[in-house]
């Protein structure tokens, strides 16, 4: 079979490095598979397999007219020579169905990962309008006469396609397994630094403020985020820079509470990742989420967008050890459930259905 998956580039998040793992799998399998991304975008920090094809697509260097000539192209490159187009963004997905026109043989399967409508539209940074316009196009994507393939159950509820294929993530167990070493009687708390307003960093740096003094006295933050991101003030803080899974593994276990304020996900894998490692949890309810946290037995599950919720179950687990010790315990026998071959064999047999 030969796959093209074009994308919006090879940046560091969650969803391309799920990209890069599936193409990498299927290349493994002897499929020829080629991955398109745009000049301004062709390297990140996840690694494609040698037996990957990176089709680099010539773009200007002016910003302003950079991207929208990458999707002209993208429209006549994404789906060429290929039995499979794997689009996964909602951009991407149009320009699929435009290829196709040229190559009536490829079969397009529209992997959506998050609630991109919200992400890129309603939460997104911009003016009204261009907001407004990023919505409409990814709602518009949902309903396309493609085959859909969704990340959790939350996700094809949220956008409407309940034909969709549910093919949930899953981890490597030999990296995110728990190896933690304890020192002394600090309370370590972790989380994720993001300058994207979705991701929530915000309300957590406002649920640390809100946190009674006596709380704040005996806690350390560790923030994983570039150097870019501001670090908390008010509390013992420290920077972990890392993207690899070895260092966040590494990152969890050091971590006695993970706190994930993200507003919205598709799913949501930091928790899951943390979970695996033995930490005891505090998530918002971003969606899909749900597809494996249970509030109060195997996480705390807060509203988002509320630093005082976050602020009082942060507060409830740095005063209450057995606490930490019972979520702890639950959340690890769900991370320990979610494997990553389970995952990958899920998605090829949705593929080749």
């Amino acid at each position: 079979m030969t796959v093209s998956i074009p994308m919006a580039g090879l940046n560091a998040s969650g969803g391309v490095k799920t990209l890069v793992l599936l193409a990498n799998a299927m290349a493994n399998r002897g499929w020829a598979v080629r991955v398109l991304v745009p000049e301004y975008a062709s390297h990140g920090p996840s690694a494609l397999a040698p037996a990957v094809e990176r089709l680099v697509l010539r773009t200007p260097t002016n910003r302003l007219t950079r991207v929208p000539v990458y999707y002209a192209r993208l429209a006549r490159h994404a789906a060429r020579d290929a039995d499979l187009c794997l689009a996964n963004f909602y951009l991407t997905a149009y320009c699929a169905l435009l290829s196709r026109l040229a190559n009536r043989r490829a079969k397009v399967v529209y992997f959506v990962q998050g609630d991109e409508a919200s992400s890129h539209g309603r939460l997104a940074e911009g003016g009204v309008l261009s907001r407004t316009v990023r919505w409409t196009l990814a709602r518009l994507s949902y309903r396309l006469p493609v085959r859909i393939i969704c990340v959790s159950r939350w996700l094809r509820g949220r956008i409407g396609r309940p034909d969709a294929r549910v093919v949930s993530q899953g981890l490597d167990l030999d990296v995110f397994a728990p190896r933690r070493h304890r020192s002394g009687g600090e309370v370590v708390i972790g989380t994720i630094g993001s300058s994207a307003a979705a991701k929530g960093y915000g309300d957590f740096r406002c649920a640390l403020e809100l946190l009674p003094e006596a709380a704040r006295a005996g806690v350390r933050v560790i923030v994983a985020a570039p150097a870019s991101v501001p670090l908390p003030q008010g509390v013992i803080t420290e920077r972990v820079e890392t993207s690899s899974e070895t260092g966040m593994s590494a990152f969890y276990n050091r971590c006695d509470i993970f706190v994930f304020a993200s507003r919205s996900e598709g799913f949501g894998l930091p928790p899951l990742e943390a979970m695996a490692c033995g930490c005891a949890v505090v998530t918002t309810d971003c969606g899909g989420v749900r597809d494996y946290v249970e509030a109060e037995r195997n996480a705390r599950m807060v509203a988002p967008g509320e630093p005082r919720e976050l602020a009082a179950a942060i507060a409830d687990l740095i005063s209450d050890c057995s606490q930490r010790d019972r979520l702890a315990a639950a959340a690890l026998v769900t991370g320990r459930a979610r494997g990553r071959d389970e995952m990958i064999a899920e998605f090829i047999d949705a593929v080749t259905v």
